[in-house]
Order: structure tokens, then C-alpha cells, then sequence
């Protein structure tokens, strides 16, 4: 519920999370002067290198981070995992990891939360606040958002999904102008979009995916932050990695 709102007075913490957002790509868009509020953030706090775990898989190192322990500790170990219900092969869920994340402890002393895109967050967990899973829009595993054959489970509360559908952002929304903004493509290679109709195989098609998934959770995350009250917000990017 999000009838308690949180004090207008207070800032909510938010952690935003840019895979593969390397200090070696970051630093010359630094200098070049493309990422100015990146550039604010690092005047006013503090930044350095973090370390991570082995292997360096994006299941286990955010999970890692959501939960404070290791992956031997929170189970998750792979990208995916066999349904015991279908027998079929899905991304790795919430049902797997085996301690509390940032989003249950908050909500549990009694902070408003909100997730949005983070891994391994399908089917969403009751808390006090929102819940967006990484199954609303396109998995970077590979998974279309459209392909899952159902839609319980990829928000809480529930009904919170049907708000979010005019945020989502489909591949064919991407323009060939936004494309040409981040790769040098042909004509004829921009000729292969089919709408919706893409193949993840396909380096260009893939990208649309990224980007427009992209775009659909930072959609998610403003309307989070003015309308879920967080105390906590947590936002995971995939498209740089």
C-alpha cells in the first residue's frame, strides 16, 4: 500500500544500478563533457572502484549486492533455472534466493520501497511499496517480456501493472534516429526491423530490445519516486553492459 506516504521533507534513498558502467568507458564522457549530472554527483560525494565476486555473473553480483551475502549464501548461482512445475528453463527468480534483500528489510521496519528491474526479482514479493520485476519488459537473457506466458507475479501489489503499461516502450518505438545516435548502421541493416518482430541473435535487433527496456524502467522509476513515496528506491539498468 501506499496510503502511508512518506514525509514530502524527507529524501529517499536511491540506488541506481548501470551494468558494466566501467571507469574506462565513464572517464573520457567525463572529460568530453556527456555526462554532466554523473559529473554533479561525483563534485558533491564520493566514488571509487568497487570490488566484485567470482564468477562475475550479473545474477550473483546483484543479488549480492541487494542482499549482502555471498552466493553460496543467497542462492543464486546461474542465469537460469528449471521450473519444476513446466520443466521449462526461465531466468533465475525470487523463489531461489534463500535470504532477505534490501527491499524485504526496509519493508519490514516499516519503509516504503520501491524495485524496479532488478535481477532475479520475478515473481515480485509482497512488500511496502512497488515491486517491478525484471519480466515487465525484455530480459536480457534472451526472454521477451511478451513470451512469458503469464502476468502473475511481475508487480506488486498486482494491479500495479496495468498502471504501468502506457509507460512501457516497445523496440518498434525506438527510432532509426536513436539507433544512429549509439552505432554506425546501414540503411539495409535498418531495413531488417520488423516492428516487435525481432531476433535477439541479431546484434541491431538486440540493441532495440536494451534500449527500449531501458527506456521502459526509467519510465518506471520516475513515476516510483513521485507516486510510491519511497523511502528506498532501487533501479537496475542492464543496456550500457
Amino acid at each position: 500500500s501506499t496510503n502511508e506516504a512518506r514525509s514530502p521533507t524527507r529524501s529517499p534513498v536511491v540506488v541506481i544500478g548501470i551494468d558494466g558502467a566501467e571507469w574506462e568507458m565513464i572517464e573520457p564522457l567525463l572529460k568530453a563533457g556527456k555526462l554532466p549530472h554523473l559529473a554533479r554527483l561525483m563534485n558533491r560525494g564520493s566514488y571509487g572502484t568497487l570490488e566484485t565476486i567470482e564468477p562475475i555473473l550479473s545474477p550473483l553480483i546483484w543479488t549480492t549486492m541487494a542482499t549482502g551475502h555471498a552466493p553460496e549464501r543467497h542462492g543464486i548461482t546461474w542465469f537460469m533455472e528449471r521450473d519444476p512445475n513446466t520443466g521449462k528453463t526461465t531466468p533465475i527468480g525470487s523463489r531461489t534466493r534463500k535470504v532477505r534483500a534490501l527491499w524485504n528489510i526496509a519493508s519490514e521496519a516499516n519503509k516504503q520501497v520501491a524495485a524496479v528491474g532488478w535481477w532475479a526479482t520475478w515473481p515480485a514479493e509482497n512488500v511496502r511499496g512497488w515491486i517491478v520485476s525484471d519480466h515487465v519488459a525484455a530480459h536480457g537473457f534472451g526472454l521477451r517480456a511478451q513470451n512469458i506466458e503469464t502476468d502473475l507475479g511481475k508487480t506488486h501489489p498486482p494491479e500495479l501493472l496495468d498502471e504501468l503499461r502506457p509507460l512501457i516502450v516497445r523496440p518498434a518505438q525506438i527510432t532509426d534516429a536513436e539507433v544512429r545516435e549509439f552505432m554506425d548502421v546501414s540503411d539495409q541493416e535498418l531495413a531488417t526491423r520488423r516492428g516487435d518482430d525481432l531476433e535477439f541473435s541479431n546484434p541491431l535487433h538486440h540493441f532495440l530490445f536494451a534500449l527500449s527496456t531501458l527506456k521502459t524502467y526509467a519510465n518506471f522509476g520516475r513515476l516510483a519516486l513521485s507516486k510510491a513515496h519511497p523511502d528506498l528506491a532501487l533501479f537496475y539498468f542492464e543496456a550500457v553492459d
